[in-house]
């Protein structure tokens, strides 16, 4: 029992050990501001490069699209809060909120961006409407 044990704990460690550090708060908020700037361009395809690209390019782009449709411009945006997640067992993130000012309406919208070898990468975009 000991000895699977001593096993368990060992690969444990070797794999949080592998797993690569959240990124720095302030790279990743220089970096969310970089892609929110170029939101606020119109620039798609630029913004493009900075989500997983395990989802293809066209859907991502539709969606960034729909979204300036539906809330307007961007007039300007703030960062409200940011951590980051480095707990044993989890994947390592950095979790951004802000709050974008645009046309039609504010929104709260978080990003979560992780460090994938060496590269930043925004793997999870989402929005709140604000009041």
């Amino acid at each position: 029992m000991k000895k699977i044990f001593s096993i368990v704990v060992i690969a444990l460690l070797i794999s949080s050990a592998c797993k690569a550090p959240a990124p720095d708060i302030d790279k990743a908020t220089e970096f969310a501001n970089a892609l929110i700037s170029e939101m606020q361009k119109q620039n798609w395809d630029a913004a493009l490069e900075y989500y997983d690209p395990s989802e293809s390019k066209e859907d991502r782009a539709a969606k960034l699209m729909q979204l300036h449709e539906s809330m307007g411009e961007i007039n300007s945006f703030e960062l409200l809060e940011s951590s980051s997640n480095t707990d044993p067992g989890q994947a390592s993130y950095t979790l951004l909120s802000y709050k974008i000012d645009r046309s039609k309406i504010s929104s709260k919208e978080s990003f979560r961006i992780i460090n994938d070898e060496g590269k930043l990468m925004i793997i999870q975009h989402s929005i709140e409407a604000m009041k």
